[in-house]
């Protein structure tokens, strides 16, 4: 309770309206505390530490159409990347002459939060052929801990380049590939459905 306290809080009757505005206050190590509601935005988290606290996940939604170009790089609602400020992060870019080295303590942490990438959906709206819809993607990350969050994807879903990740009674959805990446991770009491799709399914 003190942690809350303490907390950045984004919603009615905190002090940002929206989670990037919390972000970019925010300093390393800091908890940020969601109110209810859909959050309609896409973020990027540079920050090592940060934790994401939301109350429920069936009310604090974090929700987005990215799925904007035939790039895994480009597809991301929610990017974490703790790679150190001289290695190249531009999305869907890579500086070889620079180590891709994370930042210390690059860690992190989030709970009781949906995260919702529609843009594939979006896309077939309008009769687009990309298909990935990144919810959560994680790079220089050492260590993360996701409890009691929901992913709603369709293809790579999460995309874990890095670290070790825990998750904890979580829900991930998604068809094609929809849990990608490098990372070593552990699920724990997690529910992972495959969506039907004309090829299979894929994790």
């Amino acid at each position: 309770k003190s942690a809350i306290k303490k907390a950045l809080v984004v919603g009615e009757g905190g002090q940002y309206k929206t989670v990037a505005e919390a972000v970019e206050a925010a300093v390393p190590g800091s908890t940020i505390y969601i109110k209810p509601g859909v959050y309609r935005e896409k973020l990027v988290i540079k920050k090592p530490g940060l934790k994401l606290v939301g109350e429920n996940p069936a009310n604090t939604i974090i929700y987005g159409y990215e799925a904007d170009f035939g790039n895994i790089d480009g597809n991301l609602l929610v990017e974490v990347n703790l790679l150190e400020n001289s290695a190249n992060t531009t999305p869907g870019n890579s500086d070889t002459s620079k180590p891709a080295i994370a930042v210390p303590g690059a860690s992190f942490s989030a709970e009781n939060i949906t995260f919702y990438n529609k843009g594939a959906e979006w896309n077939a709206t309008w009769k687009s052929a990309e298909r990935r819809s990144i919810a959560l993607a994680l790079k220089g990350v050492t260590e993360g801990y996701i409890k009691n969050c929901m992913f709603f994807g369709q293809q790579d879903t999460m995309y874990l380049r890095s670290g070790r990740i825990y998750f904890e009674n979580c829900y991930i959805e998604g068809e094609v590939d929809f849990i990608c990446g490098g990372a070593t991770v552990l699920f724990d009491n997690c529910q992972i459905y495959s969506v039907v799709y004309k090829n299979g399914e894929y994790i």
